[in-house]
């Protein structure tokens, strides 16, 4: 099961991402853009809460089957959506030879090289950790479900805070300090959420990760 969520996100998420410039004018799209992270942000900070107590009245079963006939919804607002009309496009090369090329552009660009293993060593030693690790944590130290709604809306609302925050400090920081700066606060934050008991505190570092995370975002996504 875990498999086949996986590899629905490999499509779902790129189809996402191009989605939107076929429904919304050229114009239209720095709005449809800040609307969209907008809606994405405020659901995961508001959703986790209820979700929470869904799980502790109804059990699992029931939160997925309310998950299940949520995409019904979904489905029918896309089917009713109306493309625009877009600009003739050349022909495009197979994936596998996009792929390498992809490969051997990040390979030759040292920068870009250095990134990539950044991330993907960040990936490895702090998304699935920290995934998993919030649910082990709800359910052995806090005894709660609803504990685990509480720390993702903080890691949710840290990451909207994060990413609003580049507009207003109107400062162009060197990556590599930020980058740096960051994976050390990220490893403390880490430890920090491992050795520490109050839920308080422990929503406080979340909401300050996800704030860093947010912002450091933002700079990647505007380098590139």
């Amino acid at each position: 099961l875990a498999f086949m969520f996986g590899v629905a996100d490999a499509f779902a998420l790129p189809a996402g991402q191009t989605l939107l410039p076929m429904i919304v004018q050229r114009e239209q799209l720095p709005r449809a853009n800040s609307l969209l992270v907008s809606t994405s942000q405020f659901a995961s900070i508001a959703g986790p809460v209820p979700a929470s107590f869904i799980l502790k009245i109804w059990g699992v079963a029931s939160a997925f089957a309310a998950d299940a006939i949520s995409f019904l919804f979904a489905i029918a607002a896309i089917f009713r959506l109306k493309p625009v009309e877009m600009p003739a496009q050349p022909a495009r090369q197979g994936i596998w030879r996009q792929l390498g090329e992809g490969f051997r552009y990040v390979g030759s660009d040292r920068p870009m090289r250095s990134f990539m293993l950044l991330v993907t060593a960040s990936n490895l030693a702090v998304t699935g950790p920290l995934t998993i690790g919030l649910v082990i944590i709800a359910r052995e130290r806090f005894l709660s479900v609803s504990a685990l709604g509480t720390m993702m809306s903080a890691l949710a609302f840290g990451s909207l805070l994060g990413a609003l925050l580049p507009g207003l400090l109107k400062v162009q920081p060197r990556r590599g300090l930020l980058i740096i700066g960051f994976s050390v606060v990220l490893g403390l934050e880490i430890i920090a959420i491992g050795l520490l008991h109050s839920l308080p505190v422990v929503a406080a570092v979340l909401a300050l990760l996800g704030c860093g995370n947010g912002l450091v975002s933002i700079y990647i996504q505007s380098w590139f």
